[in-house]
């Protein structure tokens, strides 16, 4: 079975220092939820909505690393 887009993008989220609580959390969803994602146990609803989402997250995040704005 291959990755999910979802999974990869959650799971590059985690690798650049996000939590599934702090992802969660900007989605409004539970971080056991995340985590399920991440998995490939489950995947959102609106996969489409939530991985576009989750890409904003992650290229801003990448940024934040890149000028060492975040500890």
């Amino acid at each position: 079975m291959t990755e999910s887009q979802t999974a990869k993008l959650v799971n590059s989220l985690r690798a650049a220092g996000l939590s599934y609580s702090k992802i969660g959390e900007a989605l409004g969803v539970h971080w056991r939820t995340v985590c399920r994602w991440g998995q490939g146990k489950n995947q959102p609803p609106s996969a489409i909505a939530i991985n576009q989402i989750l890409a904003g997250m992650l290229a801003e995040k990448e940024a934040e690393n890149a000028l060492g704005l975040t500890p």
